[in-house]
């Protein structure tokens, strides 16, 4: 990931080198680092994928090739975002997950799910005690031989 800044008074991009370097470049300049098959990619389509801030204000982008998964895209703003859906960056689920764990969290927090669970943990007791008073029951019967 290339990070850029659009810097309005030179004219330029203001561009992070993998070495951590930063240099302003005219746009003119400005190439990517592609294989054959990105390369006839972007003939065909234009410009390899660019993925702009989320934040309101923010104007920094980075140019994504188009085989990389997703990715955290930490802003110089502050925000982290993921590179396939916009969101805050989630490590554990796939983008399409991500709603779903969201209200369940949501629902977990607000109390359903912490009454659901103090329903469905009751219940494993009962059913724990069930078991253990006919366990008790069976050991106390005198074998049949």
């Amino acid at each position: 990931v290339i990070c850029q800044e659009w810097l309005e008074d030179r004219r330029r991009w203001s561009v992070q080198l993998p070495n951590g370097q930063r240099k302003a470049l005219r746009p003119e300049n400005l190439s990517t680092d592609l294989g054959a098959e990105e390369a006839f990619a972007v003939e065909m389509t234009g410009e390899p994928t660019i993925f702009r801030c989320r934040k309101a204000g923010c104007d920094k982008v980075c140019t994504l090739s188009r085989r990389e998964p997703r990715q955290r895209f930490d802003c110089s703003c502050g925000t982290s975002s993921c590179t396939g859906c916009g969101d805050s960056y989630h490590h554990h689920a796939k983008c399409e997950e991500v709603p779903g764990l969201r209200t369940r969290w949501t629902d977990w927090v607000d109390g359903r799910g912490r009454s659901a669970y103090r329903r469905l943990r009751c219940k494993a007791v009962n059913e724990a005690a069930t078991q253990m008073r006919a366990l008790r029951e069976a050991a106390s019967q005198p074998d049949l031989d």
